[in-house]
């Protein structure tokens, strides 16, 4: 089994930048294609999965549309950031000996704010929300996962540190 891949990848980026306004702003779009001579095949039995190779062709499509927003607030010693994106992909395997297109479409907002408003205090948020969609072999399945964490450090002296942290996930599973 000799494997043979051939693709093409295309991005656009788009990047601004206002120092004395503070703000910096950057899209970018990204499009991979791949093609293989080699296609993935699983077989489900009730008690085993195999997973083979077979000589056939399968293609693969990917595209990437993002963008990151960022403000800087000198006075009060603050940065506000928003990540935008939007992905899409298609591939196709094989499973239980029929081919299967597998198309995922995602889009996702990730917010975070660094605060550092007096020398002693910093507070750190980061968020993301990402809402999915999967459909292969005419079901569509969606879900949302979400992460949120965010810190608090104190800084009494200078060689002592308090740290404090919050984490929140919520992934599906399966």
């Amino acid at each position: 089994l000799l494997s043979e891949q051939k693709g093409y990848h295309a991005t656009c980026e788009y990047r601004y930048t206002s120092v004395p306004k503070m703000w910096w702003v950057s899209g970018e779009v990204r499009f991979r294609h791949n093609k293989n001579n080699i296609m993935s095949a699983s077989t489900v039995d009730k008690d085993m999965i195999t997973f083979t190779q077979l000589l056939a062709p399968s293609k693969y499509d990917n595209l990437l549309v993002q963008t990151d927003i960022t403000k800087q607030l000198m006075s009060i010693s603050t940065k506000l950031s928003m990540k935008l994106f939007f992905r899409w992909d298609r591939n196709n395997a094989v499973r239980n000996n029929t081919d299967i297109c597998y198309i995922n479409r995602s889009f996702g907002i990730q917010p975070s704010v660094y605060i550092h408003p007096i020398k002693w205090l910093e507070m750190d948020y980061r968020g993301s929300i990402v809402r999915q969609f999967n459909r292969y072999s005419g079901q569509e399945k969606q879900y949302t996962s979400q992460d949120h964490s965010t810190s608090l450090k104190l800084y009494p002296s200078e060689r002592m540190e308090i740290n404090a942290s919050w984490n929140f996930m919520r992934k599906p599973v399966g």
